[in-house]
This record gives structure tokens, sequence and C-alpha cells, in this order.
């Protein structure tokens, strides 16, 4: 006869009654079953409905990214100002309104993708609200599609590509640029990692110039440099909202314009800064942010075919990395995008970029 089981399984949800006589657990002795409601269970004793309500308020306010949450309230206080004007009831908006919202989106030239994220928006502040949500209806899809068809068009000119050419005129100028040694040699760092990494600035810049998050910035200590390579860790990303993290790990190269190089004079100049303060701080104390990027490539690497932000960099990857022949999966996998959305950067005549990425490495240091 087979013996009885009696330890806790996955086929025994519950662990077996205390047995009785010498063994029987004792009256007003705490329960260790791991149950809830037991002294070391997954429910507090003491905590109400409202404080349950707070945490589930919570709970819904965080299943959203910060950036995602500001974009939102734009998109629904664009809304609101819509309905107000027309004197139509925002909430709950009826498929009549959305509709309505849509025509003006559209007579508004707004893109394709806005036009999604706003109706993305009032879905999110309707469910919140627990108000009825008329949803992508059928004739609201017509709508949507009519709007990606009409939009088709030529774009007027947007973030270009951060090409290695104009990185190389950032260089020269940088050198020459009224600020500190110490500002340019982390503006140079910052470029060349978020550059070579395919990075979003999100993800290893600080969100403001004297407040971030532990668990989201990128920090001092994520950045491990070896006599070879770098290695970043990434903590959170807009695709990551899980806090799983990832690790890029960019190769020496020979010559001044090496990610490597340029991440080790910088951080020689914060050696005694704290390790768990965000990865760039210039020599004010601020901390490096997208709009501290920006600045330095809007003042020192002016385009007239586009203005350049810290996306461009990422741009720029993409685009150099099809200049050398490399498949989309390489392209994708090292920009950790999720889906085919990388083609769309990759732009200009390939050949002129893979020969602007040969140069790169006989360029003068700064």
């Amino acid at each position: 006869m087979p013996r009885r089981r009696t330890r806790q399984g996955p086929d025994r949800p519950f662990p077996p009654p205390a047995s009785s006589g010498s063994g029987r657990a004792h009256a007003g002795t705490a329960r260790d079953d791991g149950l809830p409601g037991s002294a070391d269970g997954n429910l507090h004793h003491g905590v109400g409905l409202p404080d349950l309500d707070t945490e589930a308020r919570r709970l819904i306010r965080d299943g959203l990214a910060p950036a995602t949450r500001r974009a939102y309230r734009r998109c629904v206080a664009t809304f609101q100002t819509f309905c107000a004007s027309h004197n139509l009831p925002a909430i709950p908006a009826t498929e009549r309104t959305v509709l309505r919202f849509l025509a003006h989106l559209s007579l508004n030239n707004t893109s394709p993708g806005l036009a999604s994220s706003h109706l993305a928006a009032l879905r999110h502040w309707h469910a919140t609200r627990e108000r009825p949500w008329p949803g992508r209806t059928e004739r609201i899809r017509l709508a949507l599609r009519a709007i990606s068809r009409d939009s088709q068009g030529p774009r007027p000119p947007g973030r270009r590509p951060a090409s290695v050419p104009i990185l190389l005129r950032l260089r020269r100028r940088l050198r020459r640029a009224s600020m500190s040694a110490h500002d340019r040699r982390a503006a140079w760092a910052a470029i060349t990692l978020g550059f070579f990494g395919a990075l979003r600035g999100s993800e290893y810049l600080a969100p403001s110039a004297h407040r971030f998050s532990r668990r989201r910035t990128c920090a001092r200590r994520h950045v491990t440099l070896h006599r070879d390579r770098l290695v970043l860790h990434i903590p959170a990303s807009k695709t990551d909202q899980a806090y799983r993290g990832a690790t890029v790990e960019l190769p020496s190269v020979s010559g001044p314009g090496c990610p490597v190089q340029a991440m080790r004079r910088y951080l020689r100049n914060v050696a005694d800064q704290p390790p768990d303060q965000p990865l760039f701080i210039r020599a004010s104390g601020a901390y490096g942010t997208i709009a501290w990027l920006n600045g330095v490539l809007r003042r020192y690497a002016p385009s007239d075919a586009g203005r350049l932000t810290t996306h461009s960099l990422r741009i720029g990857f993409a685009t150099a990395a099809a200049a050398t022949g490399a498949s989309d999966g390489a392209i994708r996998a090292s920009g950790r995008w999720a889906s085919s959305s990388h083609l769309r950067y990759i732009r200009g005549r390939r050949l002129d970029v893979w020969e602007a990425r040969i140069a790169v490495n006989a360029a003068p240091a700064p």
C-alpha cells in the first residue's frame, strides 16, 4: 500500500490538520500554516476596506510609467478643453463625442499615433473613474484608419539621425565650448554611450536635475569598466515596467571616438561621488538630464535638416548599424527593440553612413 503523502505540495494546497494527543496545537498558539489571515500569512490584521481601496488606487496609478501618466494627462486635458468649447459632457464620453474629437484632431493634422494615444488616455481615464467607455467601435476604427491614410503624405523634417559626421563636428565644437572640462567630458561620454548603446535618454539620464528614483534611474554603480569593454546595467526602461533590467555591453574600439575611453575619462572626475547617485553629474552638482543633453546637442550640433535630440543617437545607431550590413535581427537585439519598429529609423544612404563611421576613429580628441 503506498505511503500517504503528508508534505505540502502542488497536489496538496493545504497542510494536514494537527494530530490529536501530545502533538495537538495548544489553544492561543499562533497558526503557522502560511494561510491568509494567519500570523505569517499574506493579509495584515487590522487593515480595513478604506486602506485596501487606497492601496488599490495606488496599484492602478503605478500600473503606468510616470512618463505615460504625464502624456495621458495632457491628452485628457486636450479632450476636456474640446468638450468645454463645444458644451459637451466629457465623461462618460459617447461614441459621437469621440468621433467629433477625432474629427477635431484630423483637422489639426494630428498624427495617427497621437490620435491613438488620445484614445488610450481617454480609455484609461474612464477606467480609473469607473465610467463606461464606448471602446473602439467600428465607426471609431474607420475614423482612425482614415486619419492614418490621410497622414501618409510627406512629413516635415523631424528628429534626424545623429550620424557620425555630425558627432565629429560636435566633438570639435565641444573642444572650443565655453564650459568646464568636467561638463565637456560628461557630455561626450553621455553622447557616445547613447549612440553606441542605442539607448533611450530615459534609460541612462536622470529624470530631474535635482531629484531621481533609486529604482528607475541609472546610477554610477550600474557601470562597470573593463580593460576592453564597458558593461552598463539599465534598471528600467520604457518597455520594462517590471524592473527586470537589461545589460548593454560595449566593446572598446580604437580611436578617440571610443565610448569606453570617454566613460573612463569622465568617471575619473566623479570618483569621489556616492555610487548610488545618477550616472551623469555636472560640475554645478546638477544631474545630467535629457533636457541638459538636448541643450548640448542643440547648441553644438545645429542642423537645418531637423532637430537633434537624445533620441537622434538611437536613430543614428540603427542607421549606422544598417550601413555596416548588420542584419535586422542583430540591430533589433542590440537596441532592445521589441518589434520591427527600428526599421523606420534607418535613413540615408548606407554607404555614406558606413564611410563616416570609419572616419570617426581618425578624429582628434577634444
